[in-house]
């Protein structure tokens, strides 16, 4: 029997493959049971980073925070305390008392949410896109139609030529 050890493992990260290592025996040296590749994990991304290696992922985009909403109680314009203090209508633009001090935008202004990410869900990069668009289908039946007419008329006309 071989007195055997375990040599040439390696962890399978993200990014490379590994290896279960091969059953050496340590007086002949003969490789008793070679071992196996271990798959490459693939990044695991949380907020951005891979949770195993601490990569970035190039796709990420940062959320952005909302800017601070003005309180409606107050006024636009607090160095004048003739206007009164009134809700904002968020349909009306908001416009400048002074023309050299343009006024930030507010909540109303901007999304209050980030539109949500389009990503295709991970199928085979080989299949065709399902988009739900019928032209490309109905421009192929319509060349199937005409070609199986025109190929009925010269069979036609070639029996009609031949008898």
């Amino acid at each position: 029997g071989h007195k055997t050890e375990l040599r040439g493992q390696k962890d399978a990260t993200c990014t490379e493959a590994g290896y279960t290592g091969d059953q050496v025996c340590t007086v002949c040296q003969e490789v008793v049971e070679k071992g196996e590749v271990i798959p490459a994990k693939g990044h695991h991304y949380e907020d951005g980073v891979c949770t195993e290696c601490g990569e970035k992922d190039p796709d990420y985009t940062e959320p952005t925070d909302p800017t601070n909403p003005t309180d409606p109680s107050e006024p636009t314009n607090p160095t004048d305390p003739s206007e009164p203090t009134k809700p904002t209508d968020p349909s009306e633009p908001t416009k400048p008392t002074d023309p050299s001090e343009p006024t930030k935008p507010t909540e109303s202004s901007e999304p209050t949410e980030k539109p949500a990410e389009t990503t295709k869900p991970a199928t085979d990069p080989n299949a065709p896109d399902q988009t739900g668009d019928t032209a490309p289908l109905l421009l192929l039946a319509a060349l199937v139609l005409v070609s199986g007419s025109c190929l009925a008329v010269i069979v036609a006309k070639t029996r009609k030529y031949n008898a």
